[in-house]
């Protein structure tokens, strides 16, 4: 077997995995991870995180946006929309903004109001979803490649943080020459 076919033979396990989770385990476990997340120096004194607008069975990060949207010490938080087959970009979403509309996978910039992109240099956390990850931050995606692409374009000391539910966690993640790590 080939590192794609193993690749895609990952990504139907864990998405059966993942979508077998009952929902009051889902509800459970961004409860915790909000908490978790919230409580780290790293995203109190972050200005600008990235996050993402679940979709499917991904663990979503609904509350967690929301508490930084809201919180004392203000946080700017932008979204991810795809630009490109080969691209997305962030956006920054104010506290009035409609955020469902960042759920679906097939929005596209023109849907969007472009002034509020946000430079990845700019961030200074990013939250990122996958479909596995593995022990030393390896991180399985849908295969489209988007974050593989972005991930590069962060400072150094931007943090980038594989979110994901206990089932999504595996021995290892087949990784090729282009995919990315993420930092924890």
């Amino acid at each position: 077997m080939d590192i794609n076919e193993h690749k895609q033979l990952l990504r139907e396990q864990v998405r059966a995995a993942r979508a077998a989770i009952p929902q009051q385990e889902r509800e459970a476990a961004e409860e915790a991870l909000t908490k978790r997340l919230l409580s780290l120096p790293a995203v109190k004194n972050a200005k600008t995180v990235g996050a993402y607008y679940s979709f499917g069975s991904e663990i979503p990060l609904k509350s967690l946006v929301a508490a930084l949207r809201t919180a004392e010490k203000s946080h700017t938080i932008a979204l991810p929309v795809v630009v490109s087959p080969e691209a997305m970009v962030f956006l920054r979403v104010d506290i009035n903004d409609d955020l469902e509309v960042f759920s679906s996978p097939a929005a596209t910039i023109a849907d969007y109001d472009r002034s509020k992109a946000i430079p990845a240099k700019q961030l200074d956390m990013l939250f990122v979803p996958g479909l596995a990850f593995d022990a030393k931050c390896g991180r399985l995606g849908q295969g489209r490649g988007y974050y593989d692409r972005y991930l590069p374009l962060l400072r150094d000391d931007c943090l980038s943080v594989g979110i994901a539910f206990d089932e999504q966690i595996v021995d290892e993640v087949p990784m090729s020459s282009q995919d990315k790590r993420v930092d924890y």
